[in-house]
């Protein structure tokens, strides 16, 4: 933190990205995800780039490149370029983990699956 804005150093104190967000929401070792301005921004690391903006919501996977996102009130799933790969039509869904996501589109989330890296159902979620 510097002057109430947020941003990165390495072990050797060196700045990887400059303090100048407002908030940083989370981060792994190639992209981070900041709220700003009542919206969410995913970015690079590597060159401190926006890749997608302006989102009500993000999170990043465990591990690969498809990242949640939502607008309009839906879930549904970005690339590294920001570009849409899966649909923003699920109102529940968690990130991405051992390539499955937890989706339900449903507004009692009653009807809840996986899905896989295309967006296809591949199970049901048992209840517990």
């Amino acid at each position: 933190m510097k002057n109430d804005k947020s941003g990165f150093m390495n072990e050797k104190e060196q700045v990887i990205i400059p303090a100048v967000h407002e908030h940083i929401f989370m981060r792994n070792k190639d992209y981070f995800i900041t709220f700003e301005d009542t919206s969410y921004s995913l970015l690079s690391i590597k060159d401190n780039k926006k890749i997608a903006e302006g989102y009500e919501y993000m999170a990043l996977p465990d591990e690969g490149n498809i990242f949640l996102a939502m607008k309009n009130g839906k879930y549904g799933y970005i690339d590294e370029k920001g570009k849409t790969i899966i649909p923003f039509k699920f109102s529940t869904a968690l990130a991405f983990d051992n390539g499955v996501a937890i989706v339900s589109e449903d507004e009692a989330g009653e009807n809840i699956y996986y899905i896989d890296t295309k967006g296809q159902e591949v199970a049901a979620v048992e209840a517990e």
